[in-house]
């Protein structure tokens, strides 16, 4: 019975063995996954801190396009108002030349 029971002792101390093998290439498994994250993590995190750069970049810039608009758009008004004064300008000296040769031409001399 001696043999027998080391025997099966041995047996159950190989299955114990295989099951510790196992779960060791299991933790490297799950270790190399682990890597893998990490990595992919990194990289994820400085392409989302460059696009965020350049979002900050872009911001300044259309901020720097608003302020240049506002400006121009100022300009643009003044402009504008200058036209519309001289056109009106014109039509009224128009219109006085106008009504001034038809009462000549009509008054009795």
């Amino acid at each position: 019975m001696a043999p027998e029971t080391s025997n099966s002792r041995l047996e159950r101390m190989e299955e114990k063995i295989d099951k510790l093998s196992e779960a060791i290439v299991a933790l490297a498994r799950v270790e190399e996954k682990i890597s893998n994250l990490e990595h992919t993590n990194s990289a994820l995190m400085s392409q989302i801190i460059a696009i965020e750069q350049r979002s900050h970049r872009n911001e300044d810039n259309i901020n720097i396009i608003k302020f240049e608009q506002a400006k121009d758009s100022n300009t643009l008004q003044g402009l504008r108002k200058f036209f519309w004064m001289f056109v009106s300008s014109v039509l009224a000296a128009g219109f006085l030349v106008w009504f001034t040769v038809l009462t000549s031409h009509s008054a009795p001399k």
